[in-house]
């Protein structure tokens, strides 16, 4: 009797910690992990586990930190809440390649001023001193620029407000570059003065004889993840211009940081 009346007590406590052993949060990024279970299990059920991390923050009376586990140092035991970020994430640093050609001649860009006078489209009656521009638009670095040598250069620890995991976008290098985008007036992008309709051929790594991915939405242009350390982007009007050798090299000479970024 006395095991029966154990059984009873026991099995539901065991039932209760099998259940509680992950527990994911609808419609956030955080994660409530047992003691009982492996980390690990949590990211490789992302869709993206090598560049997955879940970020754990540890507080005492005097300070805090962040401690970071991927799969390369998930296999331990950690309960507690964790928070889903995506890489590239402030201490990275990687490079992509890129090959900008209209109409079949290459581009190579170049970092915009951070400031912009942007004029009135007309003087208004009513402004007695109208100026020469109507306000100041300011670009701030956010980590996702070039040094005019025709590669990205990622590091979203140089920016005073960073952008990091899926939001280090194709996009958000166009900011910084000058390539703005005007399809939401059907007119394409508009760089130095013209507007084009680009299409776009992503390698994932620069010696791949065939793209990963390829688009002429610009949805999908400007929404592209950088995330892959010798890519290569390739943005186009006509035919897809070829990778050369040089280009090859010119990629695959870049470092990244940490060495084992994935």
């Amino acid at each position: 009797m006395k095991y029966i009346i154990l059984f009873v007590a026991v099995t539901p406590f065991v039932l209760y910690l099998n259940a509680m052993w992950i527990l994911s949060i609808p419609n956030t990024k955080t994660f409530i992990i047992s003691r009982f279970s492996s980390i690990c299990n949590v990211l490789r059920r992302q869709n993206y586990p090598r560049f997955a991390i879940l970020r754990k923050l540890v507080e005492n009376e005097f300070t805090s930190i962040y401690i970071d586990y991927t799969l390369k140092n998930c296999d331990i035991l950690d309960a507690g809440e964790f928070q889903l970020k995506y890489r590239p994430i402030v201490g990275d640093h990687i490079h992509i390649g890129y090959i900008l050609s209209l109409d079949g001649e290459r581009v190579i860009l170049h970092d915009r001023n951070i400031t912009e006078p942007i004029p009135y489209e007309h003087y208004p009656a009513t402004c007695e001193a109208p100026g020469d521009f109507a306000y100041t638009k300011v670009y701030l670095h956010s980590g996702v620029h070039t040094h005019c040598d025709g590669i990205i250069h990622i590091h979203p620890w140089s920016a005073y407000i960073p952008v990091e995991g899926r939001d280090v976008t194709l996009g958000e290098w166009f900011k910084s570059v000058k390539i703005e985008d005007y399809n939401h007036h059907n007119k394409g992008y508009k760089i130095r003065n013209r507007f084009y309709k680009l299409k776009l051929a992503y390698f994932e790594n620069v010696k791949q004889a065939v793209p990963s991915f390829t688009t002429s939405n610009h949805g999908e242009i400007n929404g592209l993840w950088l995330k892959d350390h010798h890519g290569m982007v390739i943005l186009y009007t006509g035919e897809r211009p070829e990778i050369t050798q040089d280009d090859i090299e010119r990629v695959m000479k870049m470092e990244k940081y940490p060495r084992d970024y994935p």
